[in-house]
């Protein structure tokens, strides 16, 4: 089809039900520049807001067939809004979690801080080790902070199912990280004195 025929968006969106990439690149080019803009100015970063436009265009090429939008500039602009609240939601609970370590560990002297770095190093590797989906659930709830059910939704498994998958990546992490809890331990202790 060619691109004079996309200048009605019903157009433009029954070509891309179909499947016409066409279709997609004029898209594509028409939103890219203003969902980029918009994402830049709430998160203040050019790495998220092109990671958080790029997956929202993907979702739509993916989903096209599914998807039931009438009017796609709106559909668009509000699957953004909802992505940046997320991936703020998402910081917020990494910063809560690092502001609890902060105020666990408050002043830490080299050789604390070298503990800490490797235990962290430790703890990626471990997470990195745990099966697919486990890693996957167990992200989802501690650095995303979701919920079972929220999690159980976005993976399509019982709220059990979840449940089992973090119970399982806790105990794994603990045997991985079995012999950084002498190290926690003479951290902790250092600060008590």
């Amino acid at each position: 089809m060619p691109q004079l025929a996309f200048q009605d968006e019903n157009d433009l969106l029954s070509a891309l039900r179909a499947g016409d990439e066409q279709a997609f690149a004029v898209i594509f080019k028409r939103y890219w520049y203003h969902l980029y803009s918009a994402a830049y100015s709430k998160l203040q970063s050019h790495e998220a807001a092109e990671e958080i436009v790029q997956d929202l265009l993907v979702t739509l090429w993916e989903k096209r067939s599914v998807l039931l939008i009438t009017n796609l500039s709106h559909y668009l602009n509000v699957s953004l809004k909802n992505r940046c609240i997320d991936h703020i939601r998402r910081n917020t609970t990494k910063e809560k979690y690092w502001q609890y370590i902060q105020s666990y560990f408050p002043v830490m002297n080299v050789e604390e801080e070298v503990i800490a770095n490797e235990l962290e190093d430790a703890l990626e590797k471990g997470i990195e080790e745990l099966p697919e989906k486990s890693r996957v659930i167990f992200k989802l709830n501690r650095f995303e902070g979701l919920s079972n059910s929220e999690i159980a939704s976005k993976v399509k498994l019982s709220e059990k199912s979840v449940e089992y998958h973090i119970t399982k990546s806790l105990k794994q992490l603990r045997k991985y990280l079995k012999d950084f809890s002498v190290s926690i331990w003479i951290i902790s202790i250092s600060q008590l004195f």
